[in-house]
């Protein structure tokens, strides 16, 4: 891996601390049921080895290299993370100030999870001071463990020459990667050289196979940066080898090689999610088919009825998903009605693919699935915590459409147009209360993973009729649906026709332009998995923001001071200023005369970092429009869930002028008319058991 061992007398350099830790249990119907968080500013029992040391303070980290060459830090957390039947997701958060680019090896920062048998925590990481090791009590014990390293090596001896990440299993990480390692990363280069933080996700998941019982361990590696537009992206998706103990220490390790290198750590979450039986509602047999035969219905007569054995899975009989086989002849009625009765609907999820059971219809009721004989076990988590961005705020990615969401808190705000920009439906201005944390899509919603749902749902050309239509708006002005959710722009709109646009495989980074109201609500509740469509009288069920939630996002201030004129600020003087609103901070008034890809322009983000608010496409909000709603909008959460002609449209387009670009500014437009400068963004429900 990385760097040289080190001397013997830094192996005599360690420290026991206390800090705090947060621990809170809770069962949350979106996915994740144990967080387990360390802070350092209120943190754990530490312990500290080598180089490594506490920085207390506003901004508390632990430093681990201690700004020397050829040193070696780690930090060891006393809480025993168990992997058994678990989808284990490991985020941290580093950064580090290379002193000596020119140096042969600049070392690296590696997170092991040492697993382990018995024995107390101090015990399992007291080192042998005759057998110095670099690793600081991963390998010098011979145990094994997981290793994934951001290592900066610049020697021969490594398969890649520059910074790289790479998992080990090996026994010695100064060796080369033992499983896997990436391409350099000249993002991750850019980054460390501008010293800003790097934070890194790795998901361990658990899988047992439905036919063999066999375990395997599956490993991800995601990275983050706001640097440079990196985003986030997975690196490595590998298998790994049998695990020894299903229980090990966490901790994170790093030497400064031949440099002079500061690694610093600035905080740690861990997020376990225990895995849950898979199956295919109405497999009551477990062959894994429905409608092939009448087998589904005779298991569930002959378990029921005539004294039959248990179903392997009895919540697969559960067609109905009411919470109970037994007792009446429903589920049979159900599976026979959709199967040969001409039903128009199919069972509830999970169907017709292997999935967790997501329904609620029957809180405490849920049925057992002992022995999943087809679908096996799997992780039902549809996030994965990313850490906190450089303004403060927690974000996640949701693994449906790869989005990076951004948690915006519950809060008040001034709603409404308070610098007499505009007036008209933006008054009077007025006290809003968002009463619950949401999610908001940090970027627009791009050509390439609105394709992801296009391919989804069946609907792969200009001209599909035929798709799922799971996810589709059925409520009021349904009936002004065209029945087609491909981007309907017109070949004789040159760069943004079809052809040139959404089909070519250079924009796939840029914003989805071309879909209505009705696009939006389909691609966003596929998204988020939304399945519900007997209320919607609520946001939530669209999966696009309402515009209150959009317009304080948009406007929000840490300071809870007079809301901002522009997500970026831009609040002094007029308008049209060009210290308010220019080309570096806004893609608006036909400056490029095109989109711009949508993590572009990191000066015009919000307070909580969400990219393009503010110009590049218009974007869809939940609500009708209504011009005098301000006049008795109520103080919580309001929402207009009603209306005849228009749907709401936020944040000004490439097109725009500067006044439609302000956060306060409200837009009408029919819902079944896309346009060259109308995209989207997705919302969603904070998911509760991730927040601490």
């Amino acid at each position: 891996m990385f760097g040289k061992s080190l001397n013997k007398s830094a192996l005599t350099c360690c420290l026991l601390l206390t800090v705090s830790i947060a621990c809170s249990l809770s069962t949350d119907r979106i996915g994740a049921e144990v967080v387990l968080e360390e802070r350092f500013d209120n943190g754990s029992e530490l312990r500290l080895l080598g180089s490594a040391s506490l920085i207390a303070g506003e901004t508390s980290h632990i430093e681990l290299t201690g700004g020397t060459a050829s040193s070696t830090g780690a930090v060891w957390f006393r809480p025993i993370i168990t992997v058994d039947r678990t989808r284990t997701v490991i985020t941290w958060e580093h950064s580090m100030r290379l002193v000596d680019p020119k140096s042969t090896s600049a070392g690296g920062i590696q997170l092991v999870l040492r697993f382990r048998e018995q024995g107390d925590f101090v015990d399992t990481i007291e080192l042998d001071d005759d057998s110095p090791s670099e690793s600081l009590g991963s390998a010098s014990l011979g145990r094994p463990f997981i290793g994934v390293a951001l290592d900066l090596a610049q020697s021969g001896k490594h398969d890649a020459d520059g910074i790289h990440v790479e998992v080990n299993e090996t026994s010695d990480p100064a060796l080369a990667a033992s499983v896997e390692t990436t391409d350099v990363v000249p993002d991750i280069t850019a980054t460390i050289a501008a010293e800003d933080r790097t934070r890194i996700s790795v998901v361990l998941e658990d899988r047992i196979d439905a036919n063999s019982g066999e375990r395997t361990a599956h490993l991800e590696v995601y990275l983050t940066s706001e640097h440079d537009n990196f985003g986030t992206r997975r690196v490595i998706e590998t298998q790994l080898s049998e695990y020894a103990s299903r229980s090990a220490l966490l901790g994170i390790i790093a030497t400064s090689g031949d440099a002079t290198v500061e690694h610093r750590v600035h905080g740690v979450r861990v997020t376990r999610e225990p895995l849950k039986p898979f199956f295919i509602r109405g497999d009551c047999n477990q062959d894994g088919t429905v409608c092939s035969g009448v087998s589904d219905m005779i298991s569930i007569v002959s378990r029921c009825f005539l004294g039959g054995p248990p179903s392997p899975c009895e919540a697969a009989c559960d067609a109905d998903a009411n919470g109970q086989v037994c007792g009446s002849v429903t589920d049979v009625v159900y599976i026979a009605n959709y199967c040969f009765g001409g039903s128009n609907s199919p069972p509830p999820a999970p169907y017709p693919e292997c999935g967790p059971d997501t329904t609620s219809s029957n809180p405490g009721r849920t049925l057992p699935c002992e022995s999943p004989s087809r679908c096996g076990h799997g992780s039902a988590a549809r996030f994965i915590y990313l850490g906190r961005n450089d303004r403060g705020a927690e974000e996640f990615l949701r693994l449906r459409d790869e989005m990076v969401m951004v948690l915006h808190p519950a809060g008040e705000f001034e709603q409404g147009d308070h610098y007499g920009d505009r007036g008209e439906s933006e008054l009077p201005v007025h006290r809003t209360r968002i009463t619950q944390p949401f999610l908001l899509g940090k970027f627009e919603v791009t050509n390439a993973q609105y394709r992801r749902f296009l391919e989804a749902i069946g609907c792969t050309s200009p001209d599909c009729k035929t798709y799922d239509r799971t996810w589709d708006f059925d409520g009021i002005s349904a009936v002004d649906y065209d029945g087609n959710h491909y981007p309907e722009g017109p070949d004789s709109r040159g760069w943004s026709s079809n052809a040139n646009y959404f089909e070519s495989a250079d924009q796939a980074d840029h914003p989805v332009l071309w879909i209505d109201w009705f696009d939006a609500v389909a691609y966003a509740r596929w998204a988020g998995d939304i399945r519900r469509s007997d209320a919607w009288a609520i946001p939530e069920v669209h999966g696009i923001p309402s515009e209150a939630q959009w317009e304080y996002a948009a406007r929000f201030r840490h300071d809870e001071g007079t809301p901002h004129r522009y997500p970026w600020g831009g609040s002094e003087g007029d308008q049209n200023d060009q210290q308010n609103i220019h080309p570096e901070v806004c893609n608006f008034g036909d400056n490029l005369g095109r989109t711009l890809p949508v993590s572009s322009l990191p000066a015009g983000r919000s307070s909580l970092g969400v990219y393009h608010q503010s110009g590049n496409v218009y974007e869809w909000t939940a609500d009708w429009y209504d011009p005098t709603s301000y006049f008795r909008s109520p103080l919580n959460d309001p929402f207009v869930f009603s209306g005849i002609t228009y749907r709401q449209l936020r944040g000004g387009g490439w097109f725009g002028v500067p006044f439609s670009q302000r956060g306060a500014y409200r837009c009408n437009w029919r819902p079944g008319t896309p346009d060259i400068d109308v995209g989207m963004r997705v919302s969603g429900v904070a998911p509760r058991s991730l927040i601490p």
